[in-house]
């Protein structure tokens, strides 16, 4: 199944634009979603605000539990029918330099994991993840609200190692150095030696061995002559 990315994150405060967008009969949704109605929600209006208690898939698109402000209503809505309204200052793909580390999380499993009815933030490592020195360069590749603190707003970062962490508001400023974004990518996998002069980095779906993309069957071949000649293992 493809992946889905997800606009919006749990405690976002959000604005319902169309309502037509509304899912009002969803039982099953409702029920693993922690709906107060497990029957029946549904819109007549838009303009509503709420924050966003339960996120999950249905037919294959993001939807969102959203829990009113000023009322007792909750629906069930695809992102098509909502629009951010609370003021993150970073927003995904952001460049970003760590200047309070302290305000690092660094064993937040509950932001870390991907659940079946909550996408949170997809770290690689959902145990444990590292702090990053102060005046890293990293890219935010994820954000939302503290679950139970929902004012301290939360960043995913990753730097040009592939390393990640979750990290206050407070402890970002903007880079205004200009670096390329392709330098923090989340999907290196390995880089391999193959000489002297050329390493080739090995993504999901890509080798790159200096400038020059390749296929991964004439990776092996070169790899496999690297191995013949003694230049690697």
């Amino acid at each position: 199944m493809p992946k889905v990315n997800f606009k919006f994150s749990l405690g976002d405060t959000v604005r319902v634009t169309n309502y037509n967008h509304a899912y009002p009969v969803a039982a099953a949704y409702f029920r693993s979603m922690g709906f107060k109605n497990l029957n029946f929600n549904d819109l007549s209006e838009n303009g509503g605000e709420g924050k966003i208690f339960g996120t999950d898939i249905l037919y294959g698109e993001p939807v969102y539990a959203v829990r009113f402000t000023n009322s007792d209503k909750e629906v069930l809505i695809h992102e098509n029918g909502l629009e951010r309204t609370n003021n993150f200052k970073f927003q995904g793909d952001d460049l970003v330099i760590v200047t309070n580390n302290n305000k690092t999380y660094t064993t937040y499993s509950d932001m870390f994991i991907k659940k079946a009815h909550a996408e949170k933030m997809g770290f690689k490592n959902t145990d444990k993840n590292s702090i990053f020195p102060n005046g890293t360069v990293a890219r935010v590749f994820a954000l939302s609200r503290h679950l139970d603190q929902p004012d301290r707003k939360l960043y995913a970062l990753v730097d040009m190692n592939g390393n990640e962490t979750l990290i206050r508001e407070e402890g970002l400023t903007f880079v205004s150095k200009v670096y390329d974004k392709n330098l923090f990518k989340r999907d290196l996998f390995i880089n391999v030696r193959l000489n002297e002069e050329y390493i080739a980095e090995v993504y999901n779906n890509k080798i790159v061995v200096g400038c020059q993309t390749i296929t991964k069957e004439s990776f092996v071949e070169l790899v496999d002559a690297a191995k013949r000649k003694g230049l690697i293992d």
